[in-house]
């Protein structure tokens, strides 16, 4: 048994060092970060191969634009009165909406929901919805007397 997993070991390391390199990851063994030592890099076809030369590989912290912006014309509080619509700003592509109070249903294809058809929303939950047409079809109701929405427009 020791005999085979001798071999296994070489035949791993022989297989790993062939390895065409395109260094695109770097991994250390428990995290420790790139000290000098030899880590873990992922070829073309993301097999792991080993590799020292980390200056050829990203840094693992990059910052990014947030995807989106918060828009003017938030709605809180919005009592739900039969079949409630939203009042989207301008330019708005993507909500989040809360249920306070109590809970409510809704739909986002423009029909009106009822106690029984539409999505449940309950009480301080939240919903995401994305899309200039979702959110110009959405539609609630109360399911229980005294839910409002909360609702905050993104572009």
């Amino acid at each position: 048994m020791r005999a085979l997993m001798r071999l296994l070991a070489v035949l791993l390391a022989v297989g790993l060092a062939s390895a065409a390199e395109a260094q695109t990851y770097w991994y250390t063994p428990g995290g420790s970060g790139v000290n000098g030592s030899v880590g873990m890099c992922l070829n073309a076809s993301n097999q792991a191969v080993p590799c020292s030369d980390p200056s050829a590989v990203p840094s693992p912290v990059t910052s990014a634009p947030y995807a989106y912006t918060a828009l003017a014309g938030g709605q809180y509080g919005l009592a739900i009165a039969g079949s409630t619509a939203l009042t989207v700003p301008g330019g708005a592509t993507y909500a989040v909406v809360c249920a306070e109070g109590a809970a409510a249903r809704y739909t986002t294809d423009g029909s009106a929901p009822t106690g029984t058809v539409g999505m449940p929303l309950q009480q301080n939950q939240f919903v995401l919805l994305t899309g200039a047409n979702v959110l110009a079809a959405f539609r609630a109701i109360q399911q229980t007397a005294s839910a409002t929405l909360d609702v905050s427009y993104y572009r």
